[in-house]
């Protein structure tokens, strides 16, 4: 195997996309009557701290969702900071439990979510 290589990949989609800055319109689907507004996808910020003052808390993990781990958040971990946007839900799981959830809404562009 000598030589120059290359490879690509090539996405498809069968639709519209909607809720994307500059994406195309689709005549027809704005003609009915949508129950749902068109998502508006904004950039934010979180940062997950644990204080260290509930041990309950103390094997915590942030995860995005319920079925994504992402970072430990127990006593003594570090402070989890993630870019995230509006309508994205973040679990606080202790031992598999679920003990907080918090959503990201439009309201603000950083939070600071503390155990």
């Amino acid at each position: 195997l000598k030589g120059d290589k290359y490879a690509s990949n090539l996405w498809v989609w069968n639709t519209i996309r909607d809720g994307f800055p500059g994406a195309p319109r689709n005549p027809k689907a704005q003609q009915s009557s949508s129950p749902t507004p068109p998502v508006e996808h904004q950039k934010k910020s979180a940062v997950f701290t644990n204080k260290g003052t509930n041990p309950a808390y103390d094997q915590a993990e942030v995860w995005f969702g319920d079925d994504m781990f992402w970072a430990k958040l127990g006593k003594g971990d570090p402070t989890v900071s993630v870019n995230t946007y509006t309508g994205h839900i973040w679990t606080l799981k202790v031992n598999g439990d679920v003990v907080k959830k918090w959503v990201i809404n439009k309201k603000e562009d950083k939070y600071n979510f503390e155990v």
